[in-house]
């Protein structure tokens, strides 16, 4: 199977090859919830919430599913709706931690952008320094709490002013 990256304007995802990482701290988490859910819920629980992931993996999930009541319809919902809390948790803080690397190494996304304007500014005439000042007053952003566009992840939005463009 070939490798797949994740599409997104702003950079690369990693690929799974890169994600030790955080395979490392999901499976931990999920260690931790397991015992959290013994421990509060009963070994029941987790025998169960394990049982219907092998069988999720090997295609067998409607024999166990079919058979649970709705008491441990329930439990099993909010086992596995923690599990993916906890994970999104972690991918937020690898991604992070790649974005800092990122950073620091490259410099800040907004520091590129103007030393690209710069050196763009070197080759045209067409646009000069108060061309480049007018755009910079006027330049208006607000942050983003929801952008689909990179998979929900906070975004700086920018808004053009009809005055200026």
């Amino acid at each position: 199977m070939p490798e797949q990256l994740g599409i997104c304007d702003d950079y690369a995802m990693s690929s799974p090859a890169d994600n030790t990482d955080l395979r490392n701290d999901v499976r931990r988490l999920a260690d931790l919830l397991g015992q959290t859910l013994a421990r509060q819920e009963g070994d029941e629980l987790l025998s169960l919430v394990e049982s219907v992931r092998l069988a999720v993996r090997q295609g067998e999930q409607d024999q166990i599913l079919s058979k649970l009541t709705d008491s441990q319809t329930i439990s099993l919902v909010r086992a596995f709706g923690h599990f993916f809390n906890l994970a999104n948790v972690a991918e937020q803080v690898n991604r992070s931690k790649v974005l800092t690397d990122e950073k620091n190494a490259t410099g800040s996304w907004l520091s590129r952008a103007v030393d690209n304007i710069l050196a763009a500014q070197k080759i045209s005439k067409d646009f000069d320094q108060k061309d480049l000042q007018t755009w910079i007053d006027n330049f208006l952003s607000a942050p983003s709490i929801y952008c689909p566009s990179n998979g929900g992840s906070p975004s700086l939005r920018i808004r053009k002013d009809d005055n200026n463009f």
